[in-house]
Order: structure tokens, then C-alpha cells, then sequence
């Protein structure tokens, strides 16, 4: 890193330091919403002072005093030293239901039902599950048929025979062998496990019972909705650079080269494919097991950037296969 680029991140380290506009903002919107009113006599009910109505409790007073200061702070240089100022803090533990994450799986216990207009526009608008099934749509799975004979294993198949030079007794021994492929389920639980983890430390919501789904690590995106768009993008992205790093790895040991696949050789690449395509095979036979439908696209790229490295997929190839 650069010295300008460490300049400029120390820079934005300080001014979010000083600036803590959202931490204000949130806290007060937060004891509004549980602060609740003092009867007031009719002689002095215009008197503020004698209330504990929202935004008007003294807590929320000092918090928007606070707020004024960070706003000016680009302008007057006055930061808000949130050490020594004794920010109020909320009424009671648990915090209003506009208040919830939009994730799924949200404890519904750490929240109460607002009685605010807020509240009643918050419950007034309902989101819908990500997992719960779109009307129109086709969810059930077609018939289940051998392993090793859909569509995308007879396609392939081919084209890992001609590129590895074996005969059809030799591509038949493979295929029987990968039912017990110790290597490929050894590849298989360090992905699992892997893929737990990022399942459980990129979500929204820091909860045990809150999990990201398979699909949405695969598409590298987060489906659950989130107020705050840069919480989100930020989750999303570290999500992506966790899973990228796992697909390097599952790539390495397979391929067994250090230098990432780009550093790979003809040599290696060789010596690879028959190991991809059989860890393929293996996970055609355990279609009931954790994360294997990701594992196995997985395995499929890695087949198919041997082959395409290798030539197996040029023109040539294609049409010897056509011919045959």
C-alpha cells in the first residue's frame, strides 16, 4: 500500500470517528419512540419542559444538540467526543419492531410492538420470504434418474475421453472407481466446512440461527432485504473475496499448483482432469449430501477449464465427437 493510499483510509478513519452521525441519529430516533408522556397540568401544557413526549424528552434534546455539532463538524472543526459526552442510552433493552433487521430468521423476542405512527407504517408494509415458493412457478425436481446419466455428464463424457486418450473401458473403470473416491470426499467436508463458516459470519444479523443459503453464496449476493444499503454491499463483497478464496483452494488441491490456475502447466492440467472428473462422479452418486450441488459446479469449472486449457474443447474435438 501507498503512502497516499494509507494517508487518504487513515483521513476517512478519523472523520468517521468524529463525525458518528448515524450512531446520533439512531439513538435518538430509538428513545423517541420509547419515551412516553407525562400528564401535564392544563395551566402549563404549552410548558416543553414539563413533558416526556418523543422527540421532546431530554434525552432526545441532548442527542439533537449532539447532531447539530457533528453536522457542523466539516464547517466548525468541532468534532463530538463521544467518551465524555454520556450519550443517553435506550429506555429498556429491547428496541422498537420498525427497528428489525428485514432479514429472515430475526429473534422476533428483542423487539416490541411500536405504538408510534412509525410502527403502524412499518407493520402496514409486508416483505416477502426469499424461501418461500413464487406462485407460477415450478419448484418440484424432475424424475430421478441414475447417476452419471443426466444430461451434463453424457455431454461431457466425451470430450473427457478424447482429451485423456482413454478407451471406453478405461472411462467405464472411472466412473465405477469414483464411487468410493476417498480424495473427492476429503475435498468435499473441507468444503462444507468452509461454507458453514461464511454461511454463518456473513449475514445481516449476528445470530446463531441466521444462515445465508447456498444459492446466495454461489450467486455472491445477500436476497435479504436491509435498510442500510452499505451494511449490506459490504457483507455482500466480503462475502464474494470468502468464497472466491475457497474456490481457489478446492482448485489447488486438485490441480496442485501454487501459483493459482492461471500458473498451471499442460502437465498439470493433465494430470488433474482425471482426479476433477472423477470427484464429478462422486458427487453425482451423493446427491443427498451438505453443499453438494455448489461442490459440484465447483468440480465442473475446474473440469472444464482443464479441458478448455487443454484443447479439449476446440472445434477439432467437437467435430470428431459429432462424427462418432
Amino acid at each position: 500500500m501507498s503512502w497516499y493510499a494509507l494517508f487518504r483510509a487513515c483521513i476517512l478513519v478519523f472523520t468517521a470517528s468524529c463525525n458518528p452521525q448515524g450512531l446520533l441519529a439512531d439513538r435518538h430516533i430509538v428513545i423517541a419512540d420509547q419515551s412516553k408522556v407525562r400528564h401535564c397540568s392544563p395551566m402549563n401544557h404549552r410548558d416543553l419542559t414539563h413533558r416526556q413526549d418523543g422527540v421532546f424528552d431530554f434525552r432526545c434534546m441532548k442527542l439533537a444538540r449532539l447532531c447539530s455539532q457533528a453536522v457542523d463538524y466539516a464547517k466548525s472543526g468541532n468534532a463530538v467526543d463521544l467518551h465524555n459526552n454520556n450519550l443517553p442510552k435506550a429506555l429498556i433493552k429491547f428496541k422498537p419492531d420498525w427497528h428489525k433487521a428485514e432479514v429472515t430468521g430475526a429473534r422476533e423476542l428483542d423487539y416490541y410492538v411500536s405504538d408510534r405512527a412509525l410502527g403502524y407504517l412499518y407493520r402496514s408494509i409486508e416483505l416477502r420470504d426469499p424461501k418461500e415458493p413464487v406462485e407460477g412457478l415450478a419448484i418440484e425436481s424432475p424424475d430421478e434418474m441414475m447417476p452419471l446419466e443426466d444430461a451434463i455428464t453424457r455431454a461431457v463424457a466425451p470430450y473427457v475421453r478424447s482429451t485423456l486418450k482413454h478407451t471406453d473401458d478405461e472411462a467405464v473403470a472411472i466412473k465405477q472407481s469414483s464411487v468410493d473416491d476417498g480424495h473427492a470426499e476429503q475435498l468435499h467436508t473441507h468444503y462444507v466446512r468452509e461454507m458453514r463458516y461464511i454461511c454463518v459470519t456473513h449475514t445481516l444479523v449476528d445470530a446463531q440461527d441466521v444462515r445465508l443459503t447456498e444459492e446466495e453464496v454461489v450467486l455472491g449476493t445477500i436476497l435479504a432485504n436491509c435498510t442500510q444499503t452499505r451494511w449490506r454491499s459490504d457483507r455482500s463483497y466480503r462475502m464474494r473475496l470468502h468464497a472466491e478464496e475457497l474456490v481457489d483452494d478446492i482448485y489447488t488441491q486438485i490441480v496442485q499448483c501454487e501459483g493459482g490456475s492461471r500458473a498451471a502447466t499442460d502437465e498439470q492440467l493433465l494430470a488433474a482432469l482425471p482426479h476433477a472428473w472423477s470427484a464429478w462422479c462422486w458427487a453425482q452418486h451423493h446427491k443427498d449430501l451438505e453443499y453438494i450441488e455448489s461442490f459440484a459446479i465447483l468440480i465442473l469449472r475446474i473440469v472444464f477449464d482443464c479441458l478448455k486449457r487443454l484443447g479439449g474443447l476446440s472445434e477439432t474435438v467437437l467435430t470428431e465427437q459429432v462424427l462418432q
